[in-house]
């Protein structure tokens, strides 16, 4: 079975490499043990995000019908309803966490 997939964008990432951001500690471990894929490289997908700097992660999550997009950038936030939509959950580090707690 293949693992759920997440996108992550770039405040993500640093907050988890970086920073050490408690916060993304168990995106980490999941990431770390196989439990989660990330990824990134995508195409233009249908839906636009402000910020043209974010545009390849909602692509991304689209494209590859990502279940998660973690994101802490207002721009990708505010693309959550439409997203969903498309299947697409975009929500911050901290609501990821609690959404998929055991």
């Amino acid at each position: 079975m293949t693992p759920p997939s997440a996108v992550l964008d770039t405040n993500t990432v640093l907050d988890w490499l970086v920073f050490r951001d408690p916060a993304t500690d168990e995106l980490a471990r999941r990431i770390e043990t196989g439990l989660l894929a990330p990824g990134c490289r995508p195409a233009r997908g249908p839906l636009a995000c402000t910020d043209p700097d974010d545009q390849v992660f909602i692509d991304f999550a689209l494209q590859h019908r990502c279940t998660w997009l973690v994101s802490r950038d207002r721009a990708l936030l505010r693309l959550a309803r439409r997203a969903a939509a498309w299947g697409v959950e975009v929500l911050t580090p901290q609501a990821w966490m609690a959404r998929t707690a055991p």
